[in-house]
């Protein structure tokens, strides 16, 4: 290096250079004054003494030339040159050091100390959609405190961020250190995740990677991970001309994150409104969507009811609640489903319900979170702490719900049980609802027993009485309610006969045994009126009802694994009724759909919520559209409701389920009804469509029955022709379509098509099938993997014509699946059970009353 000697005027009067040791010497100099000057080679400056700083204890050099200051820098930077202090030399003999001319005679101290100094920084920015990554148009935030920190945690040196967000360490000398910065108010460290404060982004990994967040929170500040300055040229970027002397990927995304809550509560008055005293819902799950629907977080209620969605970015997003067993969201309108709150009000006002119903599921409005625009001023989330400040967070999601489980109770009591044909008797009917709930379309039916005709209808303490139907049409009865009908009539034959009454609504019941009361009244022919031809003519009667709770329950099969539930056949109310057979035990009975209904209810099983009990699925027969509605197998609460179909299309629809998938949910396979093509569809239980495929010629209009059967471990579907079709079964690849085999279960000539099931015997999986109408009632089971079949039993009379629905269970325990069989249309409400193979027959019983003719529909599960 080439080193300069100036005098007093600061004049160059000598050159020379450094040696390898970087030592250098002026000779043969006179008392005087001088300075040092050297160039430093590029990236070098002069010492400074303190790390980080351009000045220091050695900027501007030493001016101590004694042997003390032997080894320190001296020089002092100018522009692009250092020169040291200013170095006297004295007379021969007094100068500190040894020169050419002997002792006293030099001055070896005019050290100059050179350094290359390194660099830290870059960015701190708003990130504003918190992905961690500097976007176009993301701006800088000025005036943020920034700290270096060595690797023992102490401070090097502080800067805050200019106008753009940026800032920069430099006179840096290799080392590890730390950049921390103090967020602003409200800000929070990027996570790179909606909804979360830890994602890709939180903790930070790494330290390189430009425009990218390298922040973790520490307590209230945010640092990044250890920053390791190498030598220059070891590092990533280049300052100045010192080529990589720096690391400037040091970014840190800051974002306002936001929140959103509050409470989910019961509204025991039903008015839309949080009074004193209503209590929270706990336990209630409770799902945060974005604009688009997708899922941003899932969270349940606390003990007092509250919720919070926290770190959210700004944006669109909507509350979702799935609506908790026994209730339905508040309408503000006491006894109807509709009113001030449902459809609810999308607004911002505190402590209202917010809530509208959607299948399952109750949805709040859509609502825009931006920092600093939010409702100030609510109440705060139950049982839960929110850190967000106020603006940036809304807590007005309130949701109430009212209990909708009811427990109506009928008595029937005529006024005398011993009566004289042409006389008349009196029938009081009373109907309590004993609560929790309201109860809507209350009705009770079958009031009167045949041989017996209304006379007079007394009087209705609420609704209307049809004589025509014998339908009490009572409406809405709120908890505590009670209502009375009195009827009075005549006596038209002799014998015993049976009076029943069955009440219904549209909520679930915690309690079926007293929907249902009997009496049996015993008419006589008066002795002046009676006749031996009279007498020996006279034979008793039984009214033929519509579809009832059975007046006695059919005995149990122990060891049975099997449930039933069957649906009641056109004409007739919507029932559904499900049976578990190892108990003997009705488990639900209600009506599917609007008591006006009377087309039938195709009915199945399967566990649709994962919760491991089979739940109700139906669909309406001929004539009605095609609403699918899914029941909780444990308590009877509606979780689903969709139409599988245009709905126009009012041939109904056939109903299976599986697991398709592998999610340990079952699947909803759906057939069209008579009149539509061949056309199926499988649904989740939300009404989300998986998969759509035709299972025959699409010009086929007479609909197509469905089942289902595992095949090596995966779920295939069973395809019957509806009626009209030849008796063609097809196995179908659910997700895709394709037919994977194809077989005719009966003659082929005949064309009242075949209704189709799936299990498993000895291991091996089997397709059983029923004939169709006009054929004989015939059970026939065919192995699934080869089409060949492996057997054919014929069920209930001969001459019956009228197709037999079939359904699988393990009736009687062994572990294999059983056929259970009813009647189509023109046929008894008799549940038979069979062995496909031998024919045994398991067990017999009436799903409804043995009068009865409009068929069964089945549908069947194994409990485990």
């Amino acid at each position: 290096m080439t080193v300069v000697l100036l005098n007093a005027s600061g004049t160059p009067i000598a050159t020379t250079t450094t040696d390898a040791g970087g030592h250098y010497q002026f000779t043969d100099l006179i008392p005087g004054t001088y300075q040092v000057q050297v160039t430093p080679p590029t990236g070098f400056v002069s010492s400074s003494g303190t790390n980080g700083s351009p000045t220091g204890p050695f900027e501007p050099g030493s001016i101590d030339y004694t042997d003390a200051g032997n080894n320190t820098d001296h020089g002092t930077q100018t522009g692009s040159t250092v020169t040291t202090t200013v170095i006297t030399l004295t007379t021969p003999g007094t100068n500190p050091d040894a020169g050419p001319g002997g002792p006293g005679t030099g001055n070896t101290n005019a050290d100059l100390g050179l350094y290359q100094p390194l660099s830290i920084g870059d960015t701190v920015w708003d990130d504003v959609n918190n992905d961690g990554k500097l976007d176009n148009g993301e701006t800088g935030l000025a005036g943020i405190p920034v700290t270096l920190l060595d690797a023992t945690g102490a401070t090097v040196a502080t800067t805050t961020t200019n106008a753009n967000g940026n800032y920069l360490f430099t006179d840096l000398i290799p080392g590890t250190y730390t950049v921390e910065i103090t967020p602003p108010a409200g800000y929070a460290s990027s996570s790179g995740t909606n909804g979360s404060a830890s994602g890709p982004y939180e903790p930070a990994t790494g330290t390189t990677g430009n425009n990218t967040d390298h922040g973790t929170t520490s307590g209230s500040v945010i640092k990044t991970n250890p920053i390791v300055l190498g030598l220059p040229g070891q590092n990533p970027d280049t300052v100045g001309s010192v080529t990589g002397g720096a690391n400037l990927q040091q970014d840190f995304g800051l974002y306002q994150p936001m929140s959103v809550g509050n409470f989910v509560w019961q509204d025991t008055n039903n008015n839309g409104v949080v009074d004193p005293g209503e209590p929270g819902l706990a336990g209630v799950t409770v799902t945060l969507l974005d604009g688009s629907g997708n899922v941003i977080a899932t969270t349940t209620t606390n003990a007092q009811g509250g919720y919070l969605f926290t770190n959210l970015d700004a944006g669109t997003y909507q509350v979702r609640v799935t609506t908790p067993a026994g209730y339905t969201s508040s309408t503000g309108r006491n006894g109807t489903l509709t009113g001030p709150f449902e459809p609810a009000p999308n607004n911002n006002i505190d402590n209202q319900d917010k809530g509208t119903t959607s299948g399952i599921y109750t949805y709040g409005g859509l609502i825009t979170l931006a920092p600093g625009a939010e409702p100030t001023g609510e109440a705060p989330t139950p049982g839960i702490t929110d850190s967000t400040p106020d603006a940036n967070s809304n807590l007005t999601q309130d949701f109430g719900f009212v209990q909708t489980v009811v427990d109506l109770a009928v008595t029937l009591t005529p006024d005398s049980q011993s009566v004289s044909v042409g006389g008349t008797d009196g029938f009081t009917i009373v109907v309590t609802n004993n609560g929790p709930g309201t109860a809507t379309d209350v009705i009770v039916s079958s009031l009167l027993p045949n041989g017996v005709s209304l006379a007079q209808i007394v009087s209705a303490s609420q609704g209307a009485y049809d004589p025509g139907t014998g339908i009490w049409s009572i409406g809405t009865l709120p908890a505590g309610g009670t209502a009375v009908l009195r009827l009075i009539g005549t006596i038209n034959q002799p014998g015993t006969l049976t009076s029943q009454a069955i009440v219904g609504a549209d909520q679930s019941e915690t309690d079926y045994t007293n929907n249902v009361s009997a009496t049996v009244l015993t008419s006589m022919i008066d002795p002046s009126q009676i006749s031996k031809r009279d007498y020996l003519s006279s034979t008793p009667d039984t009214a033929t009802l519509p579809p009832i709770v059975p007046t006695s329950l059919p005995a149990a099969v122990p060891g049975s694994d099997a449930l039933i539930v069957v649906g009641a056949g056109a004409g007739n109310l919507p029932l559904v009724q499900v049976f578990d057979r190892a108990t003997g035990q009705l488990r639900l009975s209600f009506l599917a759909y609007d008591s006006s209904f009377r087309g039938g209810v195709n009915v199945a099983l399967g566990d649709v919520n994962g919760d491991g009990v089979p739940d109700i699925i139906t669909a309406p027969a001929s004539g009605g559209g095609p609403n699918i509605r899914v029941f909780d197998g444990a308590t009877g609460q509606m979780i689903g409701n969709f139409f599988a179909f245009e709905t126009t299309f009012t041939g109904g629809a056939q109903v299976a389920a599986a697991d398709i998938n592998g999610d340990g949910k079952d699947e909803i396979i759906v057939g069209a009804g008579n009149g539509g093509g061949p056309r199926v569809d499988v649904f989740q239980a939300d009404g989300t469509m998986v998969s759509s495929f035709f299972a025959y010629d699409p010009s086929f209009r007479g609909g197509v029955n469905v089942g289902t059967v595992t095949v090596n471990g995966k779920v295939e579907v069973i395809a019957g022709a509806g009626n009209g079709g030849g008796p063609n079964v097809q196995l179908i690849d659910p997700m895709t379509g394709v037919t994977l085999s194809s077989f005719f279960a009966y003659d082929s000539s005949l064309r009242g098509g075949v209704t189709v099931t799936g299990g498993i015997i000895n291991g091996q999986p089997v397709v059983i099938t029923g004939d169709g109408t006009g054929g004989a009632p015939m059970v026939n089971t065919f192995s699934a993997t080869t089409g060949k079949q492996l057997a054919s039993q014929a069920v209930f009379s001969a001459d019956f014509t009228g197709g037999i629905y079939v359904a699988s269970a393990d009736e009687n325990g062994d572990g294999n699946d059983d056929a259970i069989v009813t009647t189509g249309a023109g046929g008894g409400p008799e549940v038979i059970a069979i062995d496909p193979i031998t024919g045994q027959q398991l067990d017999a019983f009436m799903a409804f009353d043995p009068g009865f003719r409009g068929g069964v529909y089945v549908g069947a599960a194994n409990k485990k």
